[in-house]
């Protein structure tokens, strides 16, 4: 029985550890697995057996097993995570006991039957606590107490942490420290006396007779939450607790109205990690509000504006969620290129005017009746009608009809005449800004009104890290913090985009119940330039054998062999992958980890491209697969254009490959 009473003692409090530490710091840095929300919906509704308590300890911290630092308590991810963990077998064998070992689950509970368990149990047990020693050693188990701080500088609290005190009366100490902790709330503090984990509401303190005692959640009663007091088994009874608890099974906090816009459309997040910003984070977007104002004047005065600067400089940020959103009363059509640039453009001009496609198609064809079309239909409703194709280079890149291509270019020369209410706005690469003069109409004209983008400069970087995270009630843990990440990328490629998913990691793992972003976070994501990599390292390496084949596989049919993101109808991407449900497992992963989109183009296929082409760049793995693959890139690229051609040409026996070519 006292082999039991220590075991369940040790394994409760390790479990209200972790999930106080869900309550505060959210899901982790990785994915959670689905066994998660079932356990948590069965504390709630019936409780929990001593071995769904370990598998919910396991899981709770499986998110954090490759940023263990993060988590407010390192050792214990260690213990539980780590090569062959010892803990869990430990464990797992004191679940044998409880379930077969006891007199009441069949143990003849004879003299000589006893000493055999207990010669076995007992060490086992005795390891449990020398493994979680160093925990206790390095951290406080506190209550802080009401504090009369003109009496005193240091905060009175109670110490829940070493030999039981025979007057039932824990020991006192003092709390050093600028800020006062909420009274009466238990309170886990590192060495220092710094505050690492609130328990509330998971852990609260109660009176049992004239005692103090802590009491650990349990599960669910008849009017609330059953509490109990371990290994004593006394019972506590809340009837409030649920509506605190519930944020367990919450990832996302919603934007405070005041500061990010509320309302249904309001973000749920500060940063957008490799995804652009788009109007609805314009209360989000920092650091650009004077470029931004320049360019919404140049769409207002100019026909045809072109935008240009690296790869990860902002671009479509800057016009999403900076720009458009300062230009009232404009009807906006924002489009892609892709594989099929005009099919694309008429299904979102049909689109934006609530027109039917045919109507728009049929005009396609006369660039001068379908700019009088446009600004017939806008007129009652807008002052201009701009066009914004975004990502331009896909017309050089993705677009392999030439036709469609000459066809796009005419229409935006047209759309884009300084006279009348159209406006046209092109975003492009630098790398490719020349290249647009390769499309006779816009030979001449694309280049008259250029905005040049380029990385903010270190002030500029500080705002757009610090900016989205104060618009959420949050902070960075100190100054040096957020200056440290900006200097590590102010002279990287792809600066904000490293920026971005950077501080969109910190805020997976931030601390809900002090409201900050850790360096405890950052330095276990292995700084700026090593989160990118980091996560999707990650991700790869738990992929079976398998599986992370048919990832290198899908990877590399997602570049282009001029080193950008291709967009690859989803049909493609199966049909081409020797095990298709396979690719599709893989497929989903990546998309779940924010490394890939998945989208549906003009004609309603779904399309993968990576996230950000800072992901070429930057992720090492991927870099190395592309660098011995040079020469299969650069074939799948040709056959991929010449397969669309052959296909929207009815697929003509001239266009087939021959000879050498077929043979390669």
């Amino acid at each position: 029985d006292r082999v039991v009473e220590v075991f369940r003692a040790q394994l409760r409090l390790i479990a209200a550890l972790v999930l106080a530490a869900r309550l505060q710091f959210g899901v982790g840095p990785e994915a959670e697995s689905g066994q998660v929300p079932e356990l948590l919906r069965q504390l709630r509704g019936r409780g929990l057996t001593d071995g769904q308590w370990v598998a919910l300890i396991r899981e709770l911290l499986r998110p954090w097993q490759n940023s263990a630092e993060a988590h407010p308590l390192p050792l214990l991810v260690r213990l539980v995570h780590g090569r062959k963990s010892e803990l869990l077998k430990l464990w797992d064998e004191l679940l044998v006991m409880r379930k077969s070992e006891t007199v009441a689950h069949g143990a003849t509970g004879t003299r000589e039957a006893l000493q055999q368990i207990l010669s076995k149990r007992v060490p086992q047990l005795g390891r449990t606590l020398e493994l979680l020693e160093p925990l206790w050693t390095a951290l406080k188990l506190v209550v802080p107490r009401e504090w009369a701080r003109e009496e005193t500088a240091l905060q009175p609290a109670s110490l829940f942490v070493g030999p039981t005190p025979t007057s039932g009366r824990f020991r006192r100490i003092e709390l050093s420290g600028a800020q006062a902790q909420e009274a009466n709330l238990p309170l886990l503090l590192s060495a220092d006396g710094q505050p690492l984990l609130a328990l509330a509401p998971i852990v609260i303190e109660r009176k049992s007779g004239h005692e103090d005692r802590l009491f650990i959640l349990d599960g669910p009663a008849k009017r609330g939450a059953l509490y109990v007091c371990f290994p004593t088994m006394v019972e506590h009874r809340e009837s409030a607790a649920w509506a605190s608890l519930d944020a367990v099974l919450s990832e996302e906090e919603p934007a405070p109205e005041s500061e990010a816009g509320g309302g249904v459309n309001a973000p749920q997040r500060p940063y957008r990690g490799l995804s652009s910003f788009g109007p609805s984070e314009a209360a989000l977007f920092f650091g650009r509000e004077d470029q931004a104002e320049s360019l919404a004047n140049r769409i207002r005065r100019c026909g045809f504006v072109t935008i240009t600067g690296a790869s990860g400089s902002g671009k479509t940020s800057l016009l999403r969620a900076g720009a458009l959103p300062l230009l009232k009363e404009v009807m906006v059509v924002f489009v892609r290129p892709g594989a099929h640039p005009l099919a694309s453009l008429v299904s979102r001009i049909a689109e934006v005017l609530e027109r039917p496609r045919e109507e728009i198609e049929a005009l396609a064809h006369d660039p001068k009746a379908l700019r009088l079309h446009i600004e017939d239909l806008s007129r009652a409703n807008a002052e201009l009608f701009v066009l914004v194709m975004d990502q331009a280079e896909e017309l050089l890149t993705v677009s392999s009809d030439s036709a469609e291509r000459d066809a796009v270019g005419r229409l935006l020369r047209v759309l884009g005449q300084p006279e009348g209410r159209t406006r046209v706005v092109v975003s492009v690469r630098e790398d490719f800004f020349a290249r647009l003069a390769t499309i006779p109409a816009l030979f001449g004209v694309f280049s008259q009104t250029v905005e040049i983008v380029t990385t903010p400069d270190r002030e500029a970087l500080f705002r757009i890290l610090i900016g989205p995270a104060k618009a959420f009630g949050y902070a960075f843990e100190d100054e040096e913090l957020a200056t440290a990440i900006v200097e590590a990328v102010s002279n990287a490629n792809a600066a904000l985009a490293l920026l971005s998913f950077t501080a969109d990691r910190l805020w997976e793992a931030r601390d809900r119940r002090w409201k900050r972003l850790t360096r405890a976070a950052y330095e276990a994501l292995g700084g700026a330039l090593g989160a990118l990599a980091s996560h999707a390292d990650n991700v790869f390496t738990v992929l079976s054998a398998a599986e992370q084949t048919a990832c290198r596989s899908l990877l590399l049919r997602l570049v282009t062999g001029e080193k950008t993101r291709a967009i690859v109808p989803l049909a493609e991407l199966l049909s081409a992958a020797r095990e298709a449900a396979e690719t599709q497992r893989v497929l989903d992963r990546l998309v779940t980890a924010r490394l890939l989109t998945m989208t549906e183009d003009a004609s309603g296929e779904s399309t993968v491209e990576l996230v950000h082409e800072a992901l070429i760049a930057h992720w090492a793995r991927l870099a190395g697969w592309l660098s011995e693959d040079e020469q299969g890139q650069r074939l799948r690229y040709a056959l991929r254009q010449a397969a669309r051609e052959w296909e929207s040409r009815s697929r003509p026996r001239g266009l087939l490959w021959r000879g050498e070519l077929l043979s390669e």
